[in-house]
């Protein structure tokens, strides 16, 4: 589904900007714009919804690893060879949000 709404080959990051860049900056090694769109997006997100803990980016990334269906699939959606099974370390389940409408 993921890969319908937005296809591998637009961009090769998880977030990017809307020319299909990446926010992580090669030369300073930051990605200055990205922190702090990611904490006005987690302050919003924790007045707004029920979600009560912040998370990160990287919390997303294992959300969908240990969601697959099987270690095959984790594989393939986190391009890791190396990925094991995450057993009872399984992230626990996001509140699913409607950001624009509120």
């Amino acid at each position: 589904m993921a890969l319908v709404a937005r296809p591998i080959d637009f961009a090769p990051w998880l977030f990017c900007t809307k020319h299909g860049e990446g926010y992580f900056n090669e030369d300073t090694g930051q990605a200055t714009g990205w922190d702090s769109m990611w904490q006005r997006f987690m302050s919003r997100l924790l007045v707004e919804t029920k979600i009560s803990q912040r998370f990160t980016e990287h919390d997303l990334r294992s959300k969908v690893g240990s969601d697959a269906e099987s270690l095959e699939r984790a594989r393939q959606l986190l391009a890791n060879p190396c990925a094991g099974p995450r057993g009872a370390n399984a992230v626990l389940p996001l509140v699913v949000i409607d950001l624009v409408a509120h």
